[in-house]
């Protein structure tokens, strides 16, 4: 909601163009692409991590805790 009331301000520049907004929602399309990319690495991470996962292991031995520990 932030983006989007940052996007509005622009109307009070008397000097603001429509290309001008064009410009920062541009901008605001790649921030939120390079979030998602991130969330999309950060899933994946954890996919492999969890598949790494046996059930009948001790926490001591979980590649999953040990990462989420910081050991990874």
């Amino acid at each position: 909601l932030k983006e989007i009331a940052d996007l509005i301000q622009l109307e009070q520049d008397t000097r603001a163009q429509c290309g001008d907004l064009q410009v920062r929602a541009d901008e605001k399309v790649a921030l939120i692409d390079a979030k998602i990319a991130e969330l999309e690495r950060m899933r994946g991470e954890l996919v492999r991590l969890s598949g790494a996962c046996a059930s009948d292991r001790p926490l001591s031995d979980c590649p999953l805790m040990n990462c989420l520990s910081g050991a990874c």
